[in-house]
């Protein structure tokens, strides 16, 4: 299993908190891919990390390109037959990869497994992060229905686990969507594919706590909702 977090600079307590989310898994055959957007200021702190785990360690310094170019670059660098995305402020509980592997083991027809996540309204100022009570999304406990998925993503990024060769057979992110592109990404590969739901919360991530930072970002997300919607129609058509 590939695990792909995307990073920036100034973000090494947040990084070094999903770090041991990856190297406490109780599946144990994990590299773990940290790729930077922007600069190499992480490549001191990785290369730490690396001496307190059995677990690979991979880090690549790329360009200033985005968040879709960096994962774009981390899934290009995985050698797993799974992959998924962690990105530096989410975080994994320690079952999540062997609970996720193994409903794609018991479901050979299933190309990817997605499980419940926490949403965690959060504060991160000068790295110390100070948190609401945690949420469970009703609307994320939901069965695959790829119907729906075309209307609305309902699965978290950190928490779906996915067939690496989807991503050589039909690409990664589209670098030319800033917002919801992993939604664009989740429909892209659950056409003519099964995604399978484990009812069971293995991770979470994080949202802003500031109203008014809350209200910007999804002003963000509704304003792209349609574009993304229509984009990735036509890019399902080509698929065929």
């Amino acid at each position: 299993v590939s695990i792909i977090t995307r990073t920036v600079k100034g973000r090494e307590k947040l990084l070094t908190q999903a770090a041991y989310s990856v190297f406490n898994q109780t599946y144990s055959n994990i590299e773990w891919i940290v790729v930077e957007d922007g600069g190499n200021s992480a490549a001191e702190l990785v290369e730490k990390l690396q001496g307190v785990t059995s677990k690979q360690v991979r880090y690549k310094a790329c360009e200033k390109l985005g968040r879709s170019s960096a994962g774009n670059a981390g899934l290009g660098m995985a050698k797993g037959k799974y992959a998924m995305l962690l990105d530096d402020d989410d975080l994994l509980y320690s079952d999540h990869v062997e609970v996720l592997v193994n409903s794609l083991l018991n479901h050979t027809d299933a190309v990817a497994a997605y499980s419940l996540a926490w949403m965690v309204e959060s504060k991160i100022e000068d790295g110390e992060i100070t948190e609401n009570p945690y949420v469970s999304i009703k609307g994320h406990h939901q069965k695959f229905d790829y119907n729906l998925l075309r209307e609305m993503n309902y699965i978290p990024i950190q928490s779906i686990l996915f067939e690496k060769r989807l991503f050589d057979k039909r690409g990664g992110f589209d670098t030319e969507i800033e917002y919801l592109e992993d939604w664009n990404l989740w429909q892209r590969y659950a056409h003519n594919n099964k995604f399978e739901f484990v009812p069971k919360t293995t991770s979470l991530y994080r949202v802003p706590m500031d109203m008014g930072v809350k209200a910007t970002r999804q002003g963000e997300l509704d304003r792209a909702y349609e574009s993304v919607k229509k984009k990735t129609a036509q890019q399902i058509e080509l698929i065929g």
